[in-house]
């Protein structure tokens, strides 16, 4: 397997992103892999925990030795990549397509891209495919969040503060990534309705826990 670390690949507003680029040994062009996320590719070489076979990326050796060449990208503000970090914001979605779209220039590239990886590269894949880049021939997520703002920030604040009353204000990236009609302001509260054991609700995410909508519930 040949491995180039730290290639660079420029941005549109000039920020420079860290790459790690494995491939095949023989010659040729190769369908290529491709994985984004904050956990650095540096710690590729780490063994995964004693629960799990590999780590969030997959056998990236196991890829190579099947034909596949292996794309793995610091996403910016991480790693070795320039710039600020903003949890899948919309500048990090938009870097994605400008990787995909450098990725299928390169000679050993033949012009087709798979997402791949685990939760937070399950969940860029998400994102990249809505926008359809081409060379986007297909992904494979797995176990990883369809929807971070109910996924992630819903649950986290459910597990950590129960029943009590919390108002919790999403910060900027969050409000990024939903888009301009993101809510910014999530108001969680004891659900009074009878038989609903206190579990909590959110006007600004939609459905209550307890399978009823609107104001009138709780």
């Amino acid at each position: 397997m040949k491995v180039e670390k730290g290639v660079t690949v420029t941005m549109r507003d000039g920020v420079k992103l860290s790459l790690c680029v494995y491939r095949p040994d023989g010659p040729g062009s190769f369908p290529t892999l491709f994985a984004a996320s904050p956990y650095q590719y540096e710690m590729d070489e780490v063994p995964a925990y004693p629960l799990f076979l590999w780590r969030e990326t997959g056998p990236v050796e196991w890829y190579t030795e099947q034909g596949y060449a292996y794309v793995h990208a610091d996403v910016r503000g991480a790693g070795q990549s320039e710039g600020e970090f903003s949890f899948m914001g919309l500048d990090e979605q938009q870097d994605y397509l400008e990787l995909i779209a450098w990725i299928v220039k390169q000679p050993w590239c033949n012009g087709r891209i798979g997402g791949i990886g685990q939760s937070y590269y399950a969940m860029a894949q998400w994102l990249m495919a809505t926008y359809a880049p081409p060379g986007l021939a297909c992904i494979a997520p797995y176990d990883g969040l369809v929807d971070q703002s109910l996924g992630l920030i819903r649950q986290t604040v459910e597990m950590r503060f129960g029943c009590r009353q919390l108002r919790l204000v999403v910060g900027k990236g969050a409000a990024k990534l939903a888009g301009p009609r993101a809510p910014r302001r999530l108001i969680l509260r004891r659900c009074r309705r009878p038989g609903c054991r206190g579990r909590l609700r959110s006007d600004c995410l939609g459905r209550h826990r307890c399978g009823r909508r609107g104001r009138d519930v709780c």
